[in-house]
């Protein structure tokens, strides 16, 4: 998908091949995304949510350039105008190459945000290591700084990420210290402070206790709470296993309903 947004980009000769690059990497991430294209319709249309309520609908304008660079003149903004008209979209965007001249203030002036396919291409390389929401997805189309606003969420989905990985360890250092005079778990006071000297990190208390809560799941059990202390009672190997096996049940289960839609359809 990366590999295929950055070439469409350059490929004017084939504008339908972004089109197809672009509803793909929403795919990727997680939206619903169908291929318009025509006369006076939009390129892609997006649809955000899973529940009617939540549900947010967003259209890309895709802009190929063959040599990387989209003029003001290839965008008709007020086209893109009438597609909102038309869809009742809530967000708006243009996703080119690259861009010059005053296309990006008029793109402000419109409420439409204005993406690199390098950008997009990032966001979905890093979305694979680490899984964004759809609401918080929508910030793609924020129409300033949609770049940084996107980085500091990336990072706190990364810092959570890692935040396991410390607990674990912490909780496992403290099992193999093999004190006879104190108990080999620690609470979650003890648990912040041996991440924030072993590691230097000052974690958000509230994400350490959402860890702690997963971790100690039925679904993954690698720690206990007795009273108020956690032990650690699995391998880090073992924790990650579990639940790299729940994400794998996850597709298993998502792949064997579209094979079982497919088969319906077929006997249809």
């Amino acid at each position: 998908i990366v590999a295929e947004l950055r070439a469409a980009g350059t490929r004017s000769e084939q504008p339908r091949r972004l089109d197809e690059a672009v509803a793909e990497a929403f795919r990727f991430l997680g939206a619903s995304a169908t291929v318009i294209g025509g006369p006076g319709n939009t390129d892609v249309l997006v649809e955000f949510g899973i529940q009617p309520s939540d549900r947010i609908v967003a259209i890309v304008d895709a802009k190929s350039a063959a040599h990387g660079i989209v003029n003001e003149s290839a965008v008709n903004l007020n086209a893109i105008e009438d597609h909102r008209k038309k869809q009742c979209p809530s967000l708006a965007a243009i996703v080119a190459p690259g861009s010059r001249g005053r296309l990006g203030g008029w793109a402000r002036e419109k409420r439409t945000a204005l993406l690199t396919t390098d950008f997009l291409a990032d966001v979905v390389r890093k979305h694979a290591k680490t899984p964004l929401g759809l609401h918080e997805l929508t910030l793609l189309f924020a129409i300033d700084d949609a770049p940084a606003t996107l980085h500091e969420v990336l990072s706190t989905r990364s810092r959570s990420a890692s935040l396991l990985w410390m607990i674990m360890t912490v909780l496992l250092r403290e099992a193999l210290r093999d004190d006879p005079n104190v108990a080999p778990g620690l609470d979650k006071e003890g648990i912040y402070r041996a991440i924030r000297d072993q590691y230097a990190v000052m974690v958000d208390m509230g994400e350490l206790r959402a860890a702690l809560e997963l971790l100690a799941s039925p679904l993954v059990r690698g720690i206990v709470k007795q009273g108020q202390a956690y032990f650690a009672v699995e391998s880090q190997q073992t924790v990650r296993h579990r639940l790299g096996s729940l994400a794998t049940a996850v597709v298993d289960t998502a792949a064997a309903e579209a094979v079982g839609q497919t088969d319906s359809t077929d006997l249809s």
